[in-house]
């Protein structure tokens, strides 16, 4: 048992359980929003390397279904999410 848990048990018994699964369920949140981000660079990161090697937008599109206009918006959404939290090893 953590130590959140421990203290909800003993200073509020009764609410507990309600208390642990709200602390669960965003807990679950944040594991899939950090997933969801990962997913989004990793697609980003393809992308850029697709249009490194001169793969026309058009053949991009069709497989990723992320227009330029939307790449370029994806891009400024990460970067402003590094810039809220930088993780190590970030290149983009």
């Amino acid at each position: 048992m953590n130590e959140f848990a421990a203290q909800v048990r003993q200073y509020a018994p009764e609410t507990g359980g309600d208390m642990l699964t709200y602390a669960e369920e965003l807990r679950q949140e944040g594991l899939q929003e950090g997933l969801q981000k990962g997913e989004l660079k990793g697609k980003l990161e393809t992308i850029e390397s697709l249009l490194a090697v001169g793969t026309e937008w058009s053949l991009i599109t069709r497989a990723t279904g992320i227009t330029p206009e939307e790449f370029e918006r994806l891009k400024a959404e990460v970067r402003g999410l590094k810039a809220d939290r930088p993780l190590e090893g970030d290149q983009m």
